[in-house]
């Protein structure tokens, strides 16, 4: 009887050691845009966004629909992210709620952020404030959960101010993109405050061989922009044309952000 378990358990772990990855489901026209949600009452959902058209997706875990969701489509904006989605964040009742983040490169005053449920209706408004950058985040980096209650911050770029919103429920849902390069340590400035020269450390994802660099001005308006490849690791930066004040270094391929950073100009 021993000799016949040893044998079913040799026969188990061998097996085990043939086993073959296989592939689960695709979802056409998901790259960058499908992600892992998980809400606070319905669970892990997979989220797919086309913000061309303005549609989020919610799909249960056996991909099959769990909810279609529309938003509005802004034009002369640069870049739409949805984040946050969420049930019990921005109010307290059963449906879905999210973060729709309109972004204008050109000029950030433009931008806009927007929290929307699931009908449609507009929870807030908030013109030309985006996401805190302060977090190096993105759109998924500016609300917190405190002691104090959940806080979400924005920064408006036609005072130049951070405001911090009290919101009623709790940060519960989480988006899960692959990679999540933000999160990472790939860009540095230094010295920081710069007087005539900064040194911007970088470092690229092992897929990612050629990228931009811009710099932004604390209106949010373009001042230099380089391309940066993968033989050096460093760009040395000339300050002496640029007034004192705080900048933004971003760096992007492809229209994926990977890092960024902030510095400052003290002559």
């Amino acid at each position: 009887m021993k000799k016949f378990i040893n044998l079913v358990v040799l026969v188990l772990l061998t097996s085990n050691l043939f086993a073959q990855i296989t592939l689960e489901h695709s979802y056409p026209n998901g790259k960058w845009e499908t992600s892992i949600a998980k809400l606070s009452n319905s669970g892990m959902k997979y989220q797919w966004v086309d913000v061309s058209t303005g549609v989020l997706k919610l799909y249960n875990l056996d991909h099959s629909l769990f909810k279609t969701i529309t938003f509005p489509v802004l034009a002369n904006v640069t870049n739409t992210e949805v984040g946050y989605v969420s049930e019990t964040t921005f109010d307290l009742d059963a449906g879905v709620e999210f973060m729709v983040y309109y972004q204008d490169d050109n000029n950030w005053a433009n931008s806009v952020t927007k929290i929307i449920d699931e009908s449609g209706a507009l929870i807030l408004n908030a013109i030309s404030e985006t996401p805190s950058i302060n977090t190096y985040d993105g759109v998924h980096g500016a609300i917190f959960n405190t002691p104090s209650g959940t806080k979400m911050i924005l920064d408006n770029h036609s005072d130049s101010a951070a405001k911090v919103y009290n919101l009623p429920g709790t940060l519960i849902a989480t988006a899960i993109k692959a990679p999540d390069y933000m999160n990472n340590d790939f860009l540095k400035s230094y010295p920081n405050p710069a007087e005539n020269y900064i040194h911007l450390a970088y470092t690229f994802p092992s897929n990612i061989r050629e990228a931009q660099v811009s710099i932004y001005n604390i209106e949010g308006k373009v001042v230099r922009t380089y391309t940066i490849d993968n033989n050096y690791k460093e760009l040395l930066i000339d300050t002496q044309e640029f007034s004192n004040g705080t900048y933004l270094c971003q760096i992007e391929s492809s229209g994926l952000k990977i890092a960024s950073t902030k510095f400052m100009v003290q002559k």
